[in-house]
């Protein structure tokens, strides 16, 4: 489900046995331009992927999550024209 607050999105996304929503938690996300060369970038740096780049034209975004140090759950999402 979800809310559009001026161009601020809140998603609410249901338990499933996918990695990125396997349990209750908070996470947020970031928009980009480049998912593919943000995503590069990211994993240069060290950080965990928890999935590959997903979506595409059909659902409007790709979208694309990783784990901080702590465990912590950030997205990254690329919205389509």
């Amino acid at each position: 489900m979800w809310f559009d607050f001026d161009g601020k999105l809140l998603e609410l996304l249901p338990k499933s046995p996918l990695p990125q929503y396997d349990r209750c938690r908070v996470s947020f996300a970031f928009e980009v331009d480049d998912i593919h060369s943000a995503r590069a970038e990211l994993i240069d740096r060290g950080v965990e992927p928890v999935t590959e780049v997903e979506g595409g034209p059909e659902s409007l975004q790709y979208w694309a999550y990783f784990k901080d140090e702590e465990g912590n759950l950030f997205e990254l999402v690329q919205r389509l024209s």
